[in-house]
């Protein structure tokens, strides 16, 4: 998928007659957690058994590293009180800046953001953990790699 994340919330969406990029990205956020969701049901193998390498590369081949993090980042800050998270996760997942909305009162209300976290992932938080585990580090070795290629691509020059 081609279509980038809409990073701001509802309301900015608004002043900015982006409204349809808004709920285009809320949608695609929501189908990418349901993916998640199902390529982690499909690579169970056995009893606590799961490929989720195969699993996170399923999803991010489709739905790309920005709205796989995006989703996984949400899931996790809404999450954060779950013991069942590590915490090098729960810190990977804060450094997504996810839109804010405030209530009249000052308060925040970003759960209540038109579905910020409409597309949370409900899969078990520790099979979840290893998922986002992994998915970090295909992440970062795909990044080295890209990393590596645009040296060596400069080097010909």
């Amino acid at each position: 998928m081609e279509h980038k994340v809409y990073r701001e919330g509802f309301e900015q969406a608004i002043a900015n007659d982006e409204v349809a990029r808004y709920r285009e990205s809320q949608n695609l956020n929501e189908e990418c957690a349901r993916a998640i969701e199902k390529a982690i049901q499909e690579s169970n193998h056995a009893l606590y058994r799961y490929d989720l390498q195969t699993a996170s590369r399923k999803v991010v081949a489709e739905y790309g590293t920005e709205r796989v993090v995006w989703v996984l980042s949400a899931t996790l800050q809404m999450k954060e009180h779950d013991g069942r998270f590590g915490e090098d996760n729960k810190r990977w997942a804060k450094q997504t800046l996810l839109p804010r909305q405030y209530t009249p009162d000052g308060r925040s209300s970003q759960e209540v953001d038109m579905g910020v976290f409409q597309y949370s992932v409900g899969t078990h938080p520790a099979v979840l953990d290893g998922f986002v585990g992994v998915t970090r580090k295909l992440i970062a070795e795909h990044e080295h790699v890209g990393t590596r290629e645009k040296r060596v691509d400069r080097s010909d020059r």
